[in-house]
């Protein structure tokens, strides 16, 4: 079979996974020319938009959004604005990978939870309600007897 012509596209995600020993600072410059190179190809991606067809709007969210994003960035805490690892367990190496979708997959199971907790509690109101007014319904024969 023929290989895949995509396999070294993603091959950098798949060597992300595999452990090695390296110097911090190799290391980190591995993640800064990572973050290098994704800026390139977004600004690549957005300038061709902007020449081809004269949108203003996606260049300037693209240089807003990646300038936003920077100060969260583990190699520029560490290295302009002078943070430690010792006092931020995020700094740590190896940095943890942050998702696209941030958080998401956390707060929708905490959203479920609470969701199903609130549905249970509604059903075991419901519940002492049912069995309050048969108790009710029960007694009231007995009190016109």
């Amino acid at each position: 079979q023929p290989s895949n012509p995509l396999a070294d596209a993603f091959a950098s995600e798949n060597k992300e996974e595999e452990k090695h020993d390296m110097k911090t600072v190799n290391y980190d410059l591995s993640k800064a020319q990572e973050k290098i190179k994704q800026l390139c190809i977004q600004g690549a991606v957005i300038t061709f938009i902007h020449v081809k067809w004269g949108h203003l709007l996606p260049l300037v969210l693209s240089a807003v959004t990646s300038l936003s994003s920077l100060p969260d960035d583990p190699i520029f805490q560490l290295y302009f604005l002078n943070k430690s690892e010792e006092k931020n367990p995020d700094l740590k190496r190896p940095f943890k990978k942050s998702s696209p979708w941030g958080d998401m997959k956390e707060q929708y199971k905490k959203a479920k939870e609470e969701a199903d907790a609130a549905i249970a509690a509604e059903e075991k109101k419901e519940a002492k309600k049912m069995v309050k007014n048969s108790s009710k319904q029960d007694e009231e024969p007995k009190k016109t007897k």
